[in-house]
């Protein structure tokens, strides 16, 4: 039997029903009641109740995104439209955050960017490729820990396997799955335990740790996989496409079927048979052994009926038989594509279905699942930067600004991820255009939503663009006395 998750019905090799669900009602009390105690301890229910949980729902997940086409286009069109062509960061004066008194305005806001830059150089963090990579992870594992480390205020970043966060023996509940918080409160963090081997081991705090999980509660500890749902329609699907095109390569391979006339014997049947191929081969199963008898069908293949039997056709050779796997295997697919929102095209790769028109319109929940995507990884490229920051500023490099809370409190981090296109392209590119020529929007930004990084664009040769600060408007009831303070007299006026 293969792997799968809890709560799905599963067909053994003999066919045998199997409900994984079975267990929970063994015993009273045993269901998903919806009670506190189903949230105890960062508990997910009856999904995630445990470690082992984790482990198989993530092997099934990591299993089906190696194996099934369906999968790895999922993740790629979510990595495609969510990264594009990158992302863009920049730290910069906070136009409405307090300063201290002896606040340098910019140079502050320049150390802070060099220190960013510095670190998405050096750890590629920043690179479109490693993103979309980073973003593939964290959906098909629910869950992502990124640790910090640093040597003189330099940090380096690793992304951590999940199953190395474990809670170490003999600790109570609130080192559940690794992760130790309050007592009472399971969102308070205290430090999470890497279990290297089983020699080796450390207790990471908060503050060198960036842990984004998905699909689950804030007081559930660890996170769920995006294909937790739908693991066992992608499996079918595959199934289905594998089988449907393995019968039709044999219908296609078969160029006639030769009944012989009543009277010939059984052994000039056979020895018309003997230039066949044959394989025999035993295969294993839970029960035991099994004799698997093959035949190859070589291309234009004449298949001889022995006396005495009669030839049945395949199902698939029936009129529409084939049509119907078809259709069923894009009903399964369309199924999956809702759990991203997205249109059938973009998983099952067969645009016929849709006008160009109607691709757009469909296109839209989508766009704005994707568009919400990147506001959560914007909201954790922010986090992970500000603990940069803060591991620079202890180390003494932004020293010299006031304290940490002030220095904080004065900077912005911006990230600026490129913009899902609901149009054509040159109309997109001619709307930026009007808005840069109007002055409500800069040539940095403009660069992100195209696709463009803008300082590679500029070391590849491009004109570096010095954004002018926007001109006051001057109100018409007050441009008479703006002009008499600037000139010394109002328009018109005739002085002796």
């Amino acid at each position: 039997m293969r792997s799968s998750t809890p709560g799905r019905v599963l067909v053994e090799a003999f066919g045998d029903l199997v409900d994984p669900q079975e267990f929970l009602r063994d015993e009273p009390g045993s269901v998903y009641t919806g009670l506190y105690s189903d949230r105890e301890g960062g508990r997910n229910g009856v999904t995630i109740r445990n470690e082992q949980d984790l482990t198989l729902i993530r092997g099934a997940a990591r299993a089906i995104c190696d194996v099934s086409v369906h999968a790895k286009c999922a993740l790629n069109n979510l990595a495609n439209y969510c990264i594009s062509g990158g992302i863009t960061y920049d730290v910069r004066d906070r136009t409405d955050g307090p300063r201290p008194a002896d606040y340098r305005k910019t140079e502050v806001a320049k150390a802070a960017h060099s220190i960013v830059a510095e670190f998405l150089e050096r750890t590629g963090w920043g690179s479109a490729s490693k993103r979309k990579r980073i973003l593939k992870r964290k959906h098909r594992d629910g869950e992502l820990f990124a640790r910090l480390t640093a040597q003189g205020g330099v940090c380096d970043v690793r992304i951590l396997e999940p199953a190395l966060i474990t809670q170490p023996i003999s600790t109570p509940e609130e080192w559940l799955f690794g992760i130790q918080t309050e007592p009472d409160d399971v969102e308070s963090i205290l430090q999470y335990h890497v279990q290297w081997s089983p020699q080796s081991a450390d207790d990471v705090p908060p503050d060198r740790m960036c842990h984004w999980k998905m699909n689950v509660d804030d007081n559930v500890k660890r996170g769920l996989s995006d294909f937790y749902p739908v693991e066992l329609y992608l499996s079918r699907a595959s199934k289905l496409l594998r089988n449907t095109a393995g019968g039709a390569a044999v219908l296609a391979a078969i160029a006639a079927i030769i009944e012989h006339p009543v009277g010939t014997t059984q052994g000039a049947v056979e020895s018309f048979r003997a230039g066949s191929n044959y394989n025999q081969r035993t295969e294993g199963t839970p029960k035991g052994g099994r004799q698997q008898y093959l035949q190859k069908y070589n291309e234009a293949s004449f298949v001889h009926v022995p006396q005495g039997q009669k030839y049945a056709g395949s199902p698939l050779g029936t009129a529409g038989v084939g049509e119907a796997m078809v259709v069923i295997e894009q009903a399964v697919l369309r199924a999956v594509a809702c759990n991203w929102s997205m249109p059938e095209y973009m998983i099952s790769g067969d645009a016929s279905n849709n006008n160009y028109a109607s691709i757009l319109e469909a296109g839209t929940p989508f766009t704005l699942f994707v568009e919400s995507i990147q506001a959560d990884i914007a909201d954790e490229d922010r986090e992970l930067l500000w603990k940069v920051l803060r591991i620079a500023y202890d180390a003494g490099r932004l020293k010299g600004f006031g304290s940490w809370e002030e220095t904080k409190a004065a900077l912005e981090i911006n990230i600026e991820a490129p913009q899902v296109t609901k149009g054509t392209k040159p109309e997109e590119t001619n709307r930026r255009k009007t808005l840069r020529d109007e002055g409500v929007l800069s040539v940095r930004t403009w660069a992100a939503q195209e696709g463009l990084d803008y300082e590679q664009e500029v070391a590849n040769g491009a004109a570096r663009v010095v954004e002018q600060p926007s001109t006051p408007v001057v109100p018409q009831n007050r441009l008479a006395e703006a002009v008499a303070t600037l000139w010394g007299r109002y328009p018109g006026e005739v002085r002796s």
